[in-house]
């Protein structure tokens, strides 16, 4: 007979969600047609991480680029759609 884990789900579902929320936030940010750095997006949004979310947002299919500047830092925007529009 197994064991059942009285901790099944619940943390990973608030860890995923608050990941979600992030984000989300830091989408906006790219869409609003800032350029902001990874410290400045750890800085204004209290996270620890935001390479990791710049990284998964490009593997959602954001098309998220980088520049280095000459204090070796990278400056991160989104790319503009290049999509015409038919009206």
């Amino acid at each position: 007979m197994k064991k059942e884990n009285a901790h099944n789900g619940a943390p990973q579902t608030q860890c995923k969600g608050s990941n979600n929320n992030l984000l989300t936030q830091v989408l906006s940010i790219f869409k609003s047609g800032e350029k902001v750095t990874a410290k400045e997006l750890n800085n204004r949004l209290s996270f620890n991480d935001s390479r990791k979310a710049i990284s998964v947002l490009r593997q959602s299919g954001y098309n998220i680029i980088d520049r280095r500047q000459l204090d070796r830092c990278k400056i991160y925007s989104l790319a503009p759609d290049r999509q015409l529009s038919l009206f």
